[in-house]
């Protein structure tokens, strides 16, 4: 929701063009109705015209959690390259915070990683771009915070 906002409210003076993508791969507890909310539910109020893409993959048969998750992060990844090979989009930005990078190299770090892995999540890959890297979650629930609050208060005023 940060992302996307922040994007929305950048777009005219960055020149771009907001897209939603959204991949329903059902793993940690995503619901089935997400992508609903994405097209149009929350992400339809606010950023309006952005196109939105969506994708729903099943996981029947997949034995293991930590198979699972790298199976699910693959299926995002190709997802992703998919839209970027097919022209319709040019970059793809994640949400990915400081608190991911963290949970990241500490998982790495748990797993017995190598150099390589202590690196965590890259700011760039390919096509993708993670420009809230060096924020909290939290000082991103702030901002949305504050950012319903200012659109009350339009709302409100006569």
């Amino acid at each position: 929701m940060a992302l996307l906002t922040l994007l929305t409210k950048m777009r005219a003076e960055l020149g771009l063009v907001v897209s939603v993508g959204a991949l329903q791969s059902q793993v940690a507890g995503e619901s089935v109705g997400r992508g609903r909310e994405v097209r149009g539910g929350t992400g339809g109020k606010i950023w309006g015209d952005a196109a939105c893409r969506t994708c729903r993959r099943g996981w029947k048969g997949e034995a293991r959690k930590a198979n699972l998750e790298d199976a699910a992060r693959r299926a995002r990844h190709g997802f992703f390259e998919r839209l970027a090979e097919q022209g319709v989009v040019d970059v793809v930005a994640t949400a990915h915070t400081m608190d991911d990078q963290a949970e990241t190299v500490l998982a790495h770090i748990l797993r017995g990683t190598g150099i390589a892995g202590l690196a965590g999540i890259h700011p760039v890959a390919g096509c993708v771009v993670r420009p809230l890297l060096s924020f909290r979650r939290e000082e991103l629930r702030e901002f949305l915070r504050a950012q319903k609050t200012t659109l009350a208060r339009r709302r409100n005023k006569p």
